[in-house]
Formats: C-alpha cells, structure tokens, sequence
C-alpha cells in the first residue's frame, strides 16, 4: 500500500488551501478524510483512496469519529479561501499569472493562481476601504480609489516594492469607479462628488517622496501632490461606472444614462443612450468589436457604440437574466460576456443580441466579482469568501453554449428510507438518481424539465409535489414521462417549502403568507393548520410517527402542529436568528434548528427541558442550510454557506452551568454542500454544482462525551477576551490579523473577538472568522457589551487563566467590582500596525 511523493504532495498542496488551523489540531481523522475525498473526484488522485483510507481507520481506532466519502459526482474546483472575508473587487493580468483583489477593507492583495502553493501577498494598505480598482492593460499597475476619495497606482508586477505606491490624489467623496486609456497613459475616476477627473499614470522610476506611506497616511489630501484634470461634472452626483473606448470616455449614472466625455477634455459631452428602467452597475470598453458593455439594474446587459449619434435609444441588448447581477467581465476576443449573479452563479454567454447564458459555476453565495485571462481561464470572487478558478469547457478554452453539458444545478434532495428512490430538483428540473450499484452511480435521470425549489416524495403512491419558479404547487408522477406535471388547486398561496408526512400520501406545505398546510392526499384541498405572524414560513419537518409537524420562518418562533382531527399548536421557543432549517430526533423527542446566524439548537419537544441547547456553530452570519439526525440520535450533521459539512454531538458537553457544542468532524467537499440525508451508515449530499456525495460515517459519536475522546492540553486553558469597541478606537489602528497569529502560538488558547450584533460589522465579522478568531455577539449599546463582557469573563475564569485586551476605564471598574480579577493587557506589540 503506498503511493508516490508526487501525489500526495499535490494532494497535501491543495489541503493548505482547504483546512483551517483549527481543524489540525486535536482531529487526526481531518487529514485523510480529505485525501480520500479529493481521491474521489479527482481521478488524477485515484491511488490516494487506499492509503487515505487506511490512515483514516487508523487515527479512529481509539474513537472519535469521521467521514469516509465513497463515492462523488462532484468535480474538484481550483479555489483559494484568503482569510479576508468576501472579495469585494477582482482583477486579473492578461497573462493570468497575478490576480489582485481585495476583500472590502483597505488591504489590497495579489495572489499567483498557477502555483498550488502560493499564499495571497498583501501589497500595502490604504488610508480608508478600496471601493475601485483596475489593472493597466500591461498589467504591470493597478489603480485603486477608496472610500475617503483618494485614487492611488500601485506596482503590481513581480519583483516591483509596494512602497512605491503613488498617490495621484483626491476627490471630495468617496471614489465609485476608476479605469485606465487603452494605451494606458490615462487613469479617468469617478467619484460620489459628481466630478469626473483624468490622471496621468506615468509613474516614477524611483521611490516618490511626496507619497504618504501607508502607515502615515490620513487622508488629507498632500498639497504638492498633482491633482487630476476636470472633464466633466454631473449636477446630481450620481456617476456610478466608468470605461474608455479610444480617445472616448464613457459614464453610466443611476437614471440608467450614459453619457460620452472626450478624453482630452475638450469638448461638450453626448448622451448615448439609457437603460429603460434602473441605474447602471458596471461598464466595460471592448476594444475589439469598438464597443462599450452596461451592466444594468434591469437585469440587462447592453452595448453601445459612443461614436453613434447622441440619444441612440436603449442599446442592444446582448445579455438577459431572471436575478439580479453584481460582476461583469469580457473575453480579450471581445466574443464571451461573464457575469455573477445574486445566487452564486457565473455564467458566461456568447456576445450577441439576446444569447443565452449557460452556468460555469458556482459560489455558495453571490458572486461579487468575475475576470477573465487572456487564455480565457474565469476567475471570480464571492460574500462566501473564496477565489475560484473555473476552466471552462468547449472550443479551446473558450466557454460552450451546450446547455446540457453541465451537471444538473441543485436546490433539494429526496430520499426514502432505502434509497430504492433518490431524487434532486433544481433550475435544471427533476432527476432521479439510480444507487442500486455499490460504485459511483450513472448520470441522473430527468423525470421533469420544470424548475423546482422544493421537493417531497409520496412513497406510497410515487408521485413528488415541488414548488415550482412560480411558487405554485405541481404534482409529478415518477412513471410518466416528462411534462406529465400538473399544477395543484393553491390559489393565490405562493409556497415556502413542503415536506411529505411519513406512512401515507400526505405533506405539508408552508406558504410565503406564513400559514401552513395540511394536505392529506394531493386530491384534497388543504387543511389549515395555523399560521406564523410573519410572512415566510421557510422550514418545515415532520415527526417519524406522522403525528406533528414542526415549523419557524422569520418570525423566529418554532412551532409543533398536531396533525391529529383535533389540530392545535405549541409555541416551543424563539431562535436567536431567521429560522432556515429544522430536523426531527428518530425518537421524536428532539427538534433541531439552524438559522441564519449559524446557530444549531436543541428543542425539547416533550416540554421536559424549557430552554434550548446550543449543539454547534458555524461560522457567524452564515445560513444553515440543511440538517440530518443519525438513526441512533448521536449526532447532527449541518451544511452551511461556509462550503463545509460539519459534525455535531447531539449531547453538548456541560462543564458545570456551561454548555459548549462538541464538534466530532469536519469534511470540506470539491463543491459547496446544499442539502443532507440520512443514509444507511452515513449521508448524502448534495451540492450547488449538481454533485451527489455518498459518505460513510466510522467510528462512534459517544466516545466523544466528557473529555471529548482527545488528550487535554497540559496547561489550563486560557481565554483571550478582545474588546472590539475598544481595539476600534485605538490610534493607529491594531492590525488584528498579527494580534491573532501572535497569540494563536501558545496552546491551549481560546481566542474571542467580542463585537457588537449590528449589521453594519457583519462583513467584518465574517473577515475575523475567517482569520481564525472566535466572535462572540454582543449588544448593541456599550452599557449592554459591558455586562456581557463581564459575563464572559466570569464563565472564562472557571476554566483557566483569563487575559482581557481593554483599557475601557468603566468596563474594568465593573469587573472589580464583580470581583474579577484577569490579566488587563492595554499594550501589545501586535496591537500596532508595523
């Protein structure tokens, strides 16, 4: 049994970029449930399954548990996690070697995708977040504008120092958009004061004196730096995209108008054209057709030609699509448009009038950014954090149109309890999947072309109900051929989500009003049961003696609805976010719930438990997607839009009166997770790129209990508290991500990074989880963070040794006054920026 270094090195290339610090530490099984997972969808990898396996038995054998992957239908994706959070803005070199990008706040990175091993580099800071970028077309400079107006060329070729950064200079609001001239002389930027302003690029051959460093840098504008060249000003300041074409500059504003400046800044200015309804989003000139493309509010993409005659209507509209899209880029050919869209997808269609556009990929969550290489390689940045690099099929590297040759996109699984019947639905229709071998199964079957949102098997009688794009109920028999649907008497009811009641042909059936149905048979109307008191009713499970049914929505509150003739309803408690999903125990005690705060709680059903318990957590802000229960009720297992499936104990530890969740494993798939089943001897899941994972759970859950089935660290353990309110105020500011990797180096260390519970920090929060903290919530108001913060370090002090990172005057006098007595630390090296 052995396998060469050249692969296994590979392999381990591609786990550096897949598992998180914490995942290596105290979990030997994360390792080689990788390998053999990455075995199974990459065939170059094939000889990695019999030794990952191995090892895999091996590092349970003294309990624990872990996941073993049989067999996938997945493809391996190319991706890269930078521990920023969300990519916010994304460009790359025509060569492909150097992708920047930046993750929303000040730090702007640079990242060689052709190497496996390569880590993001940060190029520098600057003074406030960057909300423009762009790359000269020799790719060797990138220019950037920020929030407090200041338009900057950075060096961004290799061997070229960052420090030789050039701040160009300011506008007065914060900068919307920059672009370079095709012969890239010029930088043109747009900005929130209405003005549009034209900067020379030719850069210095030595470091500039007058260029503030990043580390000094405070946003005043420098009075000996140049300043740029009016070319026009927009009375209402609502310039939103810009792009050159030639000697032509092109700005789209937010009544959806464009509108033609000359470069030189001689001239007057021409009205193009106008979207027919919304603003525009993004512009981008391609030199070869003698075009510019508009990214609309419509939901279109346009394109112009600024040398036509002014006011030359609404354009051609080359580009249409049903969601909302936040990213557009070109192929240097000028022949492909990419796009991002609101639910995850890239898409890419031919450049011509009203061509259809086909699904390269997908993110778990909206795509924020798409570029393209001159080789036609799409990269593309998401809200879920991660780069992904898409070689996309067809004629060279170029995409195809086929619209069948990609897997079926995936919203929902299906299964009986012997897996006699598994079945999908997505965008791409119904498919039902044949798993009678012990191998990787066939291509799915299609049973219907509709697209579904929702699916629920009738066993006894084998017809599925969904809820169709429409959000009408539609029933499909499984021996009829295709199109044999027919649509079910539902009103004016717009459905949420159904479910099939256990032993009979019956569901339930949630509506986007919050009421919830009981259908007995899909030949009978609907009995209704209760209904939420706010609109959306989005989850549902029923228990396995068909007896109650289970709900919550956005109005948080889980609800049990006796199925019974006598009906009635139990309010059993409040989430601590919007309700996304729920699961019922085997034994019908226990309702779990996931939000979309990354919450997993435990419900006593029977009212013998009056509060909740906490069973797991991902990440922050994220939304649980699905949950599955074991046959013996030991654990819970959960996806979310992080992209890993994870494992619970369904029993948290309690350590005297606190309750920490026990996570047992985590498994990061090739693809990002959607829905879960309970299998025989494990799970299924599905994922946003059409793949089926069958996974084998080993080893037990019950080991794990009390010491948690790992050897405690020698030392206490200690608890960093970080005040976020107070590290916020400092001057300058800390760089958090030196403070965790200084003291993430002792073990047995647990890192908490308090913040405030407000929408404002979400993004930031996310960024923090990503580097590795723990986030605690807290409330709004300081008052309230005080408390808490009290609070935490009270429960912290019965474990170990406490260190507090606060210099707030009021909140250490409170917990002298509470008798507590951490270590005060106000001074740090890493607190300060280097």
């Amino acid at each position: 049994m052995a396998i060469t270094l050249e692969a296994f090195y590979r392999a381990l290339r591609v786990q550096a970029h897949e598992l998180m610090p914490a995942d290596w530490q105290g979990h030997p099984e994360c390792l080689p449930q990788h390998l053999l997972h990455q075995s199974a969808v990459d065939p170059a990898l094939a000889e990695l399954a019999p030794v990952a396996s191995h090892r895999l038995g091996q590092a349970l054998a003294h309990g624990g548990l872990g996941l073993a992957t049989r067999w996938s239908t997945s493809h391996a994706r190319s991706r890269l996690r930078p521990e920023t959070g969300e990519i916010t803005l994304l460009r790359v070199t025509p060569s492909g070697q150097n992708v920047i990008f930046t993750g929303g706040d000040e730090c702007l990175w640079s990242w060689a995708p052709g190497d496996d091993t390569a880590r993001p580099v940060l190029l520098g800071r600057a003074a406030y977040s960057v909300s423009a970028l762009e790359l000269a077309p020799d790719g060797r400079h990138a220019v950037t504008g920020d929030l407090g107006g200041t338009v900057r060329l950075w060096p961004v070729a290799a061997g070229e120092s960052a420090s030789r950064a050039r701040r160009l200079g300011r506008h007065t609001g914060a900068v919307r958009a920059v672009t370079f001239s095709e012969d890239g002389l010029w930088i043109v930027s747009i900005s929130n004061d209405g003005r549009l302003l034209r900067w020379a690029a030719d850069h210095p051959s030595t470091d500039d004196p007058q260029v503030c460093t990043d580390e000094g840098a405070s946003g005043r504008q420098n009075p000996w730096e140049p300043a740029g060249t009016l070319i026009g000003e927009v009375a209402d300041r609502s310039l939103t995209a810009v792009a050159v074409l030639g000697d032509r500059i092109v700005t789209g504003d937010r009544n959806g108008t464009l509108t033609g400046w000359p470069l030189t800044g001689t001239g007057p200015s021409l009205t193009i054209g106008a979207h027919e309804n919304g603003g525009i989003d993004d512009l981008i000139a391609v030199p070869a057709a003698g075009v510019v493309l508009s990214l609309g509010r419509d939901r279109t993409v346009r394109q112009w030609n600024p040398g036509a005659a002014p006011s030359s209507g609404h354009g051609e509209v080359v580009g249409r699509y049903e969601v909302p899209l936040q990213g557009l880029a070109v192929s240097r050919d000028g022949n492909w448009i990419l796009t991002g869209c609101v639910d995850g997808r890239v898409l890419a269609s031919p450049r011509r009038p009203e061509a259809r556009a086909r699904t390269i990929g997908r993110h778990e969550r909206s795509v924020t950014a798409v570029a393209v290489d001159a080789d036609g390689t799409v990269l593309s940045g998401g809200r879920d954090g991660l780069l992904l690099r898409w070689t996309v099929p067809g004629d060279s590297t170029r995409p195809t149109e086929d619209p069948t040759s990609s897997a079926p996109d995936t919203w929902s699984l299906e299964t009986d309890s012997t897996l006699e019947q598994v079945l999908t639905g997505g965008r791409d229709g119904i498919h039902r999947w044949d798993l009678s071998g012990p191998g990787r199964p066939p291509a799915p079957e299609r049973i219907s072309s509709d697209a579904v949102q929702g699916l629920a098997l009738l066993a006894a009688t084998g017809e599925v109900v969904c809820i169709g794009r429409d959000r009408k109920l539609r029933l499909h028999r499984l021996s009829a051929p295709d199109g044999a649907g027919r649509n079910l008497l539902t009103g004016s009811n717009r459905y949420e989500a159904v479910v099939s009641v256990p032993g009979g042909s019956g569901f339930i059936a949630t509506t986007e009003a919050g009421t919830v149905e009981h259908w007995e048979s899909p030949g009978n109307g609907p009995r209704l049961l209760g209904k939420h008191s706010l609109r959306r009713a989005r989850a549902i499970a029923v228990a396995p003696d068909g007896g109650w049914a289970v709900t919550t929505g956005l109005d948080r509150k889980v609800r049990r609805w006796s199925l019974g003739p006598g009906g009635g309803h139990l309010q059993i408690g409040v989430l601590e976010g919007r309700g996304r999903c729920l699961a019922v125990s085997p034994d019908g005690r226990w309702v779990y719930s996931g939000d979309d705060r990354g919450t997993i709680l435990r419900w006593d059903v029977t009212g013998g438990l009056s509060y909740p318990l906490h069973v797991g957590r991902h990440r922050p802000d994220s939304d649980i997607r699905s949950l599955a229960v074991a046959p013996d009720g030991s654990w819970v297992a959960a996806t979310a839009d992080d992209g890993a499936v994870r494992v619970w104990s369904a029993e948290p530890a309690m350590d005297g009166r606190t309750v920490r969740p026990v996570l047992l494993t985590r498994l990061v798939p090739a693809a990002g997770p959607v829905s879960l089943r309970t299998a025989p001897g494990g799970l299924l899941v599905t994922d946003y790129d059409g793949g089926l994972t069958r996974l084998d759970v080993l080893g037990t859950a019950t080991a794990l209990h009390g010491d948690h089935g790992r050897t405690r660290p020698a030392v206490p353990l200690r608890t960093v508290v970080a005040d976020h309110w107070w590290l916020a105020r400092r001057r300058p500011k800390p760089d958090l991500r030196a403070l965790h990797a200084a003291l993430a180096q002792e073990d047995g260390t647990l890192l908490l990074l308090c913040c405030a519970d407000v929408a404002d920090l979400a993004r930031f929060r996310r960024t923090m989880q990503d580097i590795g903290w723990t986030v605690e919530l807290l409330p709004a108001l300081r008052a309230g963070q005080r408390d808490r913060l009290v609070d935490l370090v009270r429960e912290a002090t019965a474990e170990g040794p406490v260190s507090l990172l606060s210099g707030d005057p009021a909140l250490l006098h409170a917990l002298s006054d509470a008798g507590l007595t951490p270590e005060i630390v106000s001074e740090y090296p890493a607190l300060d920026r280097r």
